[in-house]
């Protein structure tokens, strides 16, 4: 398992579902955006996952640390929204 690829999987997938989330917000889906926004980072991750069976394989870790960035983000998402 090559660590520093997980690494950035989580990091990645940290970023998107608060970028995601913003934007959910910013577009008027107001709570239902904690929702979508990491459904569509799961979305995405395994769209990623599926394209790279073709070349490198599924790497079932790979998606497991998507998954740990998106609960992640989440967590930073309810942090800041507890301190305002």
């Amino acid at each position: 398992m090559e660590y520093r690829d997980k690494i950035l999987h989580l990091l990645v997938s940290e970023n998107l579902v608060m970028v995601c989330a913003v934007a959910c917000f910013a577009i008027g889906l107001g709570p239902w955006s904690l929702a979508v926004a990491p459904a569509l980072t799961l979305a995405a991750g395994l769209a990623k996952e599926l394209h790279d069976r073709k070349t490198t394989g599924f790497d079932k870790w790979d998606f497991v640390f998507d998954a740990i960035g998106t609960v992640a983000g989440l967590a930073l998402i309810f942090a800041a929204t507890l301190t305002t």
